[in-house]
């Protein structure tokens, strides 16, 4: 019944476990496949999953079902259009042999990370962005991976600016700086249309221009 689902054409390769009955074979082979056998676990007997890569091409079939229209990668009852269930092992996209996307098993996604902790997690390099789209340009907030780690808003595109603003890992915050060096540093000019207060235990100087 699982060949005939699978819509097979001459020369596509199926995966199957080498530990099968000789039946499960000839199923595939009298339509034209290619059955490519994966050695199995020794503590399950069934099909060793870390191995098919090894054995995988463009030609070659794995753990596909189709329901009703909606196809399934490791399940047989798909209820979506697509449904991929990857069980206790991650979900990996990849791109020329590297893995550029990664599913994990609690829900985690990741870009550029193969190990995400946050429910989106995106890393180029030690920067992770998070860009948003607008009608002026895009909303990036980015962390750097350094011995001084930060956090910088910044605005690109249209009517863009960076080092908008810089929350460091101690506490302090910056407007027009990437390096702030007290609870609040501001580099540049600042208009306030209330009222101000400065509360210090040490008298300082300030100016007004207005």
């Amino acid at each position: 019944m699982a060949a005939l689902l699978f819509y097979l054409k001459p020369g596509e390769e199926v995966i199957m476990p080498s530990y099968t009955f000789v039946s499960t074979a000839n199923a595939f082979v009298l339509r034209g496949a290619v059955p490519v056998f994966i050695d199995i676990r020794p503590d399950t007997l069934n099909m060793d999953e870390t191995l098919i890569e090894e054995v995988s091409n463009t030609n070659t079939l794995g753990n596909i079902f189709t329901t009703g229209g909606n196809i399934g990668i490791e399940t047989t009852a798909p209820t979506q259009a697509l449904s991929v269930n990857g069980g206790a092992a991650p979900i990996k996209f990849l791109a020329q042999a590297t893995k550029r996307m990664r599913i994990t098993s609690s829900g985690n996604v990741g870009i550029g990370t193969t190990a995400p902790t946050y429910s989106l997690q995106i890393l180029q390099d030690n920067t992770g962005a998070y860009p948003g789209d607008n009608t002026t340009g895009q909303l990036v907030i980015s962390g750097i991976g350094t011995s001084s780690p930060c956090y910088t808003l910044d605005v690109s595109g249209a009517g863009r600016f960076t080092g908008g603003l810089t929350i460091a890992t101690g506490g302090n915050v910056s407007i027009g700086t990437s390096s702030p060096c007290y609870t609040l540093d501001v580099s540049g000019a600042g208009r306030f249309t209330g009222g101000l207060t400065i509360a210090t235990s040490t008298p300082g100087a300030w100016a007004s221009n207005n």
